[in-house]
C-alpha cells in the first residue's frame, strides 16, 4: 500500500508535464599562446630598489656589529652583552630584508620570461527542459569544462553547480549557479581579443557574480526579463564576504545595444556603475565603456 501511494503521488505530480528534453551543446579551442618578456618592470624596479637599500644597511651596520663584537669579547659587562645582541638582532634583520628583496627580483624576473604554451579547452552544456500544458518552461543547466595551458602535466575537467529556474514569456527567474546582471551585461567583454581574451584584463569592473563553468559559482537568484529589445536583469547573492545586489537594463535597437549596470555590495571594492555602448559601423565591431568604481573613474573605446 505503501508503494502505490508513492507512485501514484509521482503521477499527480508530473500530470499535465511534458516529458523532458536533454540537449548538448558545446565548443572547443586550441592554439599556442605567446607571452612577450616585459622590460622595465615597475615591480622589478621596485624589488632591485629594496634589494639596493636592504644591502647597503646591511654593509653600514658590519662596523657597530663588529664593534659590538670587540667590547663583548673584551668585558663580561651586562651593557657590552646587551649592546652585542641587540647588533646581532639588527644584523640578522638586514641580512633577512637583503635576502627577501633579492628573491622579489628573482621571482618578477621569472614572471616576465618569455614563455610560449600550449593552451586548450574543450565544453560541454548539459541543458534538460519541460514545459506544462500551461506554457511554463521548467530548465536546469550544467556545464563541464575541460582545458589546461602551459607545457607540464594536465588536468582533468570539471562539472558545474547547477543552474535551475522556470521561464514564462519574456520572464526568467533561476537560482543556483546563477549567471549575474553584470556577467550578463551586453557590451562587457567587447574589445577582448585572442584565442584566450589576453585574461579579459579590459573589463574595467570585478567582484561580481557569473556562471561558473568548472565549479560551485554563486548559490544566488535572478529575474531576467527581455521585450521589444529591453532588457532587464536583477541579481543577489550572499556571500561570505558580504551580498551582492546587482541590476542590469539594456536596450538593443538595429545594429547597436546600449546598457547600464550597477552593482550595490557590502564590499567597498565591489560597488560599481558601468555603462556600454556595442554596435558595428559597417563591417567594424565598435564599442565604448565608462565605468565608475571605488578607485575612481576610467574610460575605454575599441574597435574589431
Amino acid at each position: 500500500m505503501k508503494n502505490l501511494l508513492i507512485a501514484t503521488t509521482a503521477l499527480v505530480a508530473t500530470a499535465g508535464v511534458a516529458a523532458a528534453d536533454i540537449t548538448f551543446s558545446g565548443g572547443a579551442r586550441f592554439g599556442v599562446k605567446h607571452t612577450g618578456t616585459v622590460t622595465g618592470s615597475a615591480a622589478t624596479a621596485a624589488a632591485e630598489e629594496a634589494a639596493a637599500a636592504a644591502k647597503k644597511a646591511a654593509a653600514d651596520n658590519v662596523s657597530v656589529y663588529n664593534q659590538a663584537g670587540v667590547d663583548y669579547d673584551g668585558t663580561t659587562s651586562a651593557a657590552a652583552l646587551e649592546t652585542y645582541v641587540a647588533a646581532t638582532d639588527a644584523n640578522q634583520t638586514l641580512i633577512d630584508a637583503e635576502t627577501a628583496a633579492d628573491k622579489a627580483v628573482a621571482d618578477d624576473a621569472a614572471d616576465n620570461k618569455s614563455k610560449t604554451d600550449l593552451t586548450n579547452r574543450f565544453t560541454v552544456n548539459i541543458m534538460g527542459t519541460a514545459e506544462t500544458d500551461s506554457g511554463i518552461e521548467f530548465f536546469g543547466k550544467v556545464r563541464i569544462r575541460g582545458g589546461n595551458a602551459g607545457n607540464g602535466a594536465t588536468s582533468g575537467s570539471s562539472i558545474s553547480a547547477p543552474r535551475v529556474g522556470a521561464t514564462v514569456g519574456g520572464l526568467t527567474v533561476a537560482v543556483g549557479n546563477i549567471n549575474g546582471a553584470i556577467d550578463s551585461l551586453p557590451g562587457l567583454y567587447s574589445g577582448s581579443v585572442g584565442l584566450t581574451g589576453l585574461s579579459y584584463s579590459n573589463v574595467m569592473v570585478g567582484g561580481y557574480d557569473g556562471f561558473s563553468s568548472a565549479g560551485g559559482g554563486t548559490n544566488g537568484v535572478e529575474v531576467i526579463y527581455s521585450a521589444s529589445g529591453l532588457g532587464v536583469h536583477l541579481s543577489h547573492s550572499g556571500l561570505v564576504a558580504g551580498d551582492r545586489t546587482a541590476l542590469g537594463l539594456s536596450y538593443a535597437f538595429g545594429d547597436w545595444k546600449i546598457a547600464l549596470g550597477h552593482q550595490s555590495a557590502d564590499l567597498t571594492a565591489e560597488d560599481f556603475t558601468v555603462l556600454t555602448v556595442d554596435g558595428a559601423i559597417g563591417s567594424v565591431s565598435v564599442g565604448a565603456q565608462i565605468a565608475d568604481v571605488a578607485a575612481g573613474s576610467a574610460f575605454q573605446i575599441n574597435g574589431l
